[in-house]
């Protein structure tokens, strides 16, 4: 019988994706059991019930939550086991420096300008008007994405927040880094194509939010994500990034909708405000010098050993 290679690049390729698709069928599956559990429908009431979550902020949360953990923390660490992978070395699951995670953090913090300002151009793209059609889709789509998101962050209290951020910040940041730049960045990068591997995924990456009108900025935070893993070696410093990222948008979120907020941090970087651009691109290239040359000079080292 022949033996499996479980090393082929198409191979890793094949199972991920068929990983993810069937633990998308079963987080589907998880919540249509829990509605009927849980309130006691049948199967002819399902359909007509799947719709009112959409209205409960706590129930958009649990879902959120629920396939955060089947589709995006689950099949990396099955995949590790599949292929007989530690997590350290397939995952880069290994400690980081305190330096690179604050600094990491900090480099979105900084990059808020800059990314209000690719947000606002990329919105005001215009097809051609043989494209009509497909800009109508990418604007409901857009619109269902944002209505969607709204309604998730709809709590005022506390605990909404500190639920918020769980859920939105904390284990999606976990697992989609875990997901995209921990197994598939890996998976491409695998023959040497690191830097191919890591705009792919940054494509995939912004792609699979269905967010279009959002999708530049998207990909360029995902390729920051991933020179992130690159240069630092570590997983945790990209999830420090996309945490602070995920973070940053639920707080001005929650801050705007309780008036704590004298102006719209939207409008930083945009129009009158676009002189911001200036320090936020200095402060993103220092960040990035910082991670480069230092890894550089690692790659360097270990050359000459």
């Amino acid at each position: 019988m022949t033996k499996i290679d479980r090393s082929k690049m198409g191979l890793r390729l094949i199972v991920l994706i068929a990983t993810v698709i069937v633990a998308l069928f079963l987080s589907s599956l998880l919540l249509n059991l829990f509605l009927l559990l849980s309130r006691g429908l049948s199967f002819g009431q399902l359909g007509s019930e799947l719709g009112a979550p959409m209205s409960n902020p706590s129930f958009l949360l649990l879902m959120q939550g629920l396939q955060t953990l089947l589709v995006f923390i689950l099949p990396p660490f099955l995949l590790s086991y599949w292929y007989g992978e530690k997590n350290s070395c397939f995952l880069k699951l290994v400690k980081a420096k305190p330096v690179d995670v604050l600094l990491a953090m900090f480099s979105i913090l900084a990059a808020v300008p800059l990314v209000n300002f690719l947000v606002s151009w990329n919105q005001d793209i215009q097809f051609p008007s043989f494209l009509e059609g497909v800009e109508k889709w990418m604007r409901v789509a857009e619109d269902n994405a944002q209505r969607v998101t709204e309604l998730m962050l709809q709590g005022e209290s506390w605990s909404d927040l500190l639920w918020q951020l769980l859920v939105v910040a904390v284990m999606a940041g976990f697992g989609e880094e875990l997901l995209f730049r921990g197994t598939l960045q890996s998976i491409i990068s695998s023959k040497g194509r690191i830097q191919l591997a890591i705009w792919i995924t940054a494509f995939v990456f912004s792609l699979i939010h269905m967010q279009f009108y959002g999708f530049i900025p998207r990909l360029l935070l995902g390729a920051w994500f991933g020179y992130l893993l690159l240069w630092s070696g570590s997983i945790w410093v990209p999830v420090a990034a996309h945490f602070a990222n995920n973070a940053i948008s639920v707080v001005f979120h929650y801050a705007e909708k309780n008036n704590y907020l004298a102006s719209d941090p939207e409008l930083l970087g945009v129009g009158e405000n676009t002189w911001q651009l200036i320090p936020s691109i200095l402060l993103l290239t220092a960040c990035g010098l910082f991670f480069y040359l230092r890894y550089r000079k690692s790659t360097l080292k270990k050359q000459h050993v």
